[in-house]
């Protein structure tokens, strides 16, 4: 069996009652409530998670294994997804694929002070 090397836990828990899982219809647990990490990409020691139900994608520090910060939100302007499913990075590019938006967007990363400051998108 592989060692377990490391874990890491969303500070934003949501309690259903309901399965918590993709094929859950159940009525206590919509599926902008569901934990459900849907894609993760590691860029410059970052983990990024993306939450596709939730419409975000939330950040943790490698080195650290903390919780750094989230973006997003439900819309079809910049920096809003609707269904974010799948990640994918090169360089300084965090690629979201947008499902129900029809897109894919394009956040560019780059180092900052304040974490929050270093994201872009387009």
């Amino acid at each position: 069996m592989p060692e377990k090397l490391s874990s890491f836990s969303s500070p934003f828990q949501n309690f259903c009652t309901g399965v918590n899982a993709f094929t859950s219809e159940k009525e206590d647990c919509p599926p902008n409530l569901r934990n459900l990490p849907t894609s993760t990409v590691i860029l410059d020691n970052k983990l990024y998670v993306a939450y596709g139900f939730q419409n975000e994608i939330q950040v943790f520090d490698m080195i650290e294994k903390k919780f750094l910060f989230r973006f997003g939100d439900i819309g079809s302007n910049e920096g809003e997804f609707n269904g974010p499913f799948n990640i994918s990075a090169s360089s300084n590019q965090l690629f979201v694929v947008d499902s129900k938006n029809n897109r894919i967007q394009i956040c560019l990363l780059y180092t900052s002070p304040s974490p929050r400051d270093g994201l872009l998108s387009r």
